[in-house]
């Protein structure tokens, strides 16, 4: 039984290392191709957008790298971290005049980080 429940676990925190790559590595390809990125609606344009993904990035990487030492800090940084890439989302949608959507991705990701500080 608690093998079954440390796989379980095991397999949430690759799942989250995961999505925290691919929306690290999605934002890093799309500032490339475009240097703008929306912050909370406001339109970050140049230097500015390369900071803030930058910020972004460092705080993924530190997440996802106490997420693979089995840190209980990681799990509440996971959940931070989704949950403020969620609102941002949701706030930016608003702003935009879209639908009140959330990301799919930035969902998922929080879910799981959830459940994986409820679990423990």
């Amino acid at each position: 039984m608690v093998d079954s429940v440390n796989l379980i676990e095991d397999l949430l925190r690759y799942i989250l290392v995961f999505i925290i790559g691919l929306s690290v590595i999605s934002s890093l390809t799309f500032s490339f191709i475009n240097q703008e990125v929306f912050f909370f609606g406001n339109k970050l344009i140049g230097y500015m957008t390369l900071i803030y993904l930058i910020i972004v990035t460092m705080i993924g990487v530190v997440t996802a790298y106490l997420l693979l030492q089995r840190k209980k800090a990681g799990r509440i940084i996971s959940m931070l971290f989704f949950g403020y890439l969620f609102i941002e989302v949701l706030i930016t949608n608003i702003c935009l005049g879209y639908s009140l959507m959330p990301s799919p991705l930035f969902t998922t990701g929080l879910l799981i980080s959830l459940i994986l500080i409820l679990t423990k």
